[in-house]
């Protein structure tokens, strides 16, 4: 039988053996896998109609309507929310007046809000002049835009 030697020593046939062994388990034991995942975006928003459609105000009342937006996204996001109204008629578009649920105001005088997950609204006021006519009606068309960022914080 040929004697094995390795850096001046000589094997057995057990050490061989178990050379063997580890040498089987080490290549085994590595192993590289390569797999690729798709990756898709969803819009973490939706809108409703600005709620009511329809209001009745006294002379020199004031009501507020709700546009309400939606983030179903487990995130929350900085929203810059831009409303435009085109009045025709005596009312009065007033603005900004609160918000609810899951919208926060950041800086509601830029317009600037964070929405967390869930159902948000942001209000609005709606006027009529104390000397308006009795009977007197108005349109306000509405368009409004939704830009999304990164939450806002301070600082």
């Amino acid at each position: 039988m040929k004697k094995i030697s390795l850096f001046g020593r000589e094997l057995t046939t057990k050490t061989i053996a178990a050379l063997a062994v580890i040498s089987v388990v080490a290549i085994a034991a590595t192993y590289t896998v390569t797999q690729s995942i798709l990756v898709t975006a969803q819009e973490p928003f939706s809108t409703t109609e600005v709620t009511p459609a329809t209001i009745t105000l006294y002379p020199g009342e004031t009501k507020t309507v709700q546009l309400h937006i939606t983030n179903d996204a487990p995130v929350t996001y900085g929203i810059v929310v831009t409303v435009t109204p085109s009045i025709t008629g005596d009312c009065s578009w007033e603005g900004y007046q609160g918000v609810e649920g899951s919208i926060t105001a950041y800086d509601a005088a830029n317009n600037k809000f964070n929405i967390a997950t869930g159902d948000g609204y942001i209000n609005y006021g709606v006027s009529l002049p104390a000397n308006a006519d009795g009977s007197a009606t108005c349109t306000i068309d509405l368009s409004y835009s939704i830009e999304r960022q990164a939450e806002f914080t301070s600082g």
